[in-house]
């Protein structure tokens, strides 16, 4: 914070990084709020397909705010299409 007195830049970028933050947080909540567990899935596997892969299935249930029961079925159930 003492840093952010002192110099303009420091003062800036601090304010850019809470305005970037607070952006992505908002559209998280946004995504957890409209969209059903299906579409959360279906936007994760599209925005991030490189972890659909590696990560074990209980954490990536967490992530779009899920059980991972429920993963497994939307799983599926998409598969099956």
């Amino acid at each position: 914070m003492d840093a952010c007195n002192r110099s303009k830049n420091w003062e800036r970028l601090g304010r850019l990084l809470a305005e970037t933050y607070s952006g992505t947080t908002i559209n998280r909540l946004e995504k957890l709020l409209f969209m059903d567990s299906r579409e959360r899935y279906l936007h994760l596997t599209q925005t991030r397909p490189d972890i659909v892969n590696r990560v074990p299935l209980y954490h990536l249930a967490s992530y779009p705010g899920m059980e991972r029961e429920r993963l497994s079925r939307i799983r599926n159930r998409i598969s099956r299409k």
